[in-house]
């Protein structure tokens, strides 16, 4: 078997390979079981506040809202079965997967104020606008992306969301408190 296809074990100096599963001692990775567990919470009250709506409003957030339970359902069994890709993809050379396992506090710190300032956002100033601007903001600030492909890519976010729900579907979009 190649270097690659080493995988290091729970103690130092001890590999396994990538075929041989789980250890039966390996114990649950519990960011991974709390940050499921909180996305399944949020998702089924998401659910339970959707039902109590007419179809055509409702319509959007069960879709959203039934896909998320789903998958937090399913990372939920598998970070808790011990069957999480996490080791082996790390391995494999999962660019996102190894980002993720070695991330620092102040990156996870940045990502949470960005989705957060986003759902803020949401609130405010409603999706259309937050939308457009997020985009811009994020893609400048974060992204560092240039002013041309920032504009063109709020922009198209933009036209998107007010083409797709507002004129196609009809679908009412959160206007936002300084907007009601």
């Amino acid at each position: 078997m190649s270097a690659p296809d080493k995988i290091p074990a729970e103690s130092p100096g001890a590999t396994t390979t990538a075929g041989d599963g789980p250890t039966p001692a390996r114990r649950p990775p519990v960011v991974e079981v709390a940050i499921a567990s909180t996305l399944l919470v949020v998702f089924v009250v998401a659910l339970a506040l959707a039902w109590q709506w007419s179809f055509r409003a409702a319509l959007t957030p069960l879709l959203a809202a039934g896909t998320g339970t789903v998958l937090s359902i399913l990372h939920l069994v598998t970070s808790l079965t011990g069957h999480s890709r996490r080791r082996s993809a790390a391995v494999s050379g999962d660019e996102t997967t190894r980002v993720l396992a070695t991330a620092g506090r102040r990156a996870w710190t940045v990502a949470l104020l960005w989705v957060g300032g986003f759902f803020l956002g949401t609130y405010v100033f409603g999706l259309a606008l937050t939308g457009v601007f997020f985009a811009l903001a994020y893609l400048r600030v974060q992204a560092r992306a240039g002013w041309v492909a920032s504009v063109v890519y709020a922009t198209a976010v933009g036209l998107t969301v007010w083409v797709v729900f507002g004129l196609l579907f009809e679908i009412a979009l959160p206007e936002g408190v300084l907007f009601t």
